[in-house]
């Protein structure tokens, strides 16, 4: 887990705006946390073997409702869209689907929130 994800999680939770549930190898997340200065001793940490099954965790948490949004950690988009578009994860509810990236550019005050940057053409739905 890079620590820019790292420091995300950190700055969304401690302004109140979430309350992660980090999904990963554990010692790579206590790596990440520790490498942020983040105490992440009272989170779920859910344990993940590879970007596949961290995907498809994030979006079986998500369509169980235990989670309300999921957030793209250090995984490839193709790999964490496939995850969120099958329909075994329950996300698929004949509304919209999008996809928002959040960056923010150095010298620039404001972020920028794009959508739908990601092709699905290449995805499988089933």
């Amino acid at each position: 887990m890079q620590s820019v994800v790292m420091e995300s999680v950190r700055d969304a939770s401690t302004a109140g705006l979430i309350e992660p549930v980090l999904i990963g190898e554990p010692g790579a997340v206590a790596a990440a946390a520790s490498e942020v200065g983040y105490d992440i001793s009272n989170l779920e940490i859910v344990p993940a073997s590879g970007e596949e099954d961290a995907a498809r965790l994030g979006a079986e948490i998500a369509g169980s409702g235990r989670a309300g949004a999921v957030m793209k950690g250090h995984l490839h988009t193709d790999i964490f869209m496939r995850a969120l578009l099958q329909r075994e994860a329950g996300l698929r509810i004949g509304r919209p689907f999008t996809h928002i990236f959040h960056m923010t550019v150095p010298g620039r005050a404001a972020a920028l929130l794009i959508t739908d940057a990601a092709s699905t053409r290449h995805l499988t739905s089933s």
